[in-house]
C-alpha cells in the first residue's frame, strides 16, 4: 500500500492492517509506505503536498471522500503493527520533497 493509509481515520486503519494480518498466510509479508510526520521540514512539504493533492485532486476526482488525512508517527504505526501481531521493520525511503518511510511488516512463521 503507497501513501494511502492516511486517507483512512485511525480506526480504519487499524482495521485495514488488521484484516491485512488475517488475510496473509503465516510467514507473509505486507508492505505500506507513509510519511514520517516527524522529518522536520522535508515533512512539513511533504504534509502540504499529500494535503494539496487530497484537496485539489483527489476529491475533485472522486478517488476519495475523506474528509481529512491522518498522519502516525514511524513508532505510531510500528506499535499498531506489533499489537496486531506483525514482527515489523520501518525503513527511511526519503527524497526530496518526500519524508516517506517503508514499513516492512511480517507475519510471523508461528505465532505465539
Amino acid at each position: 500500500m503507497i501513501d494511502v493509509l492516511h486517507y483512512f481515520t485511525k480506526q480504519e486503519q487499524e482495521n485495514i492492517l488488521t484484516n491485512a494480518f488475517r488475510a496473509l498466510t503465516h510467514g507473509g509479508v505486507m508492505i505500506f509506505r507513509e510519511v514520517d510526520p516527524d522529518a522536520g521540514v522535508t515533512s512539513h512539504l511533504n504534509k502540504c503536498y499529500e494535503f494539496l493533492m487530497h484537496k485539489f485532486f483527489m476529491t475533485k476526482l472522486r478517488f476519495t471522500q475523506a474528509d481529512k488525512l491522518h498522519f502516525r508517527t514511524v513508532s505510531n504505526w510500528k506499535s499498531l503493527a506489533r499489537s496486531i501481531g506483525f514482527e515489523v521493520k520501518a525503513k527511511s525511503h526519503k527524497r526530496f520533497p518526500f519524508a516517506d518511510v517503508l514499513f516492512i511488516c511480517y507475519r510471523p512463521i508461528q505465532e505465539a
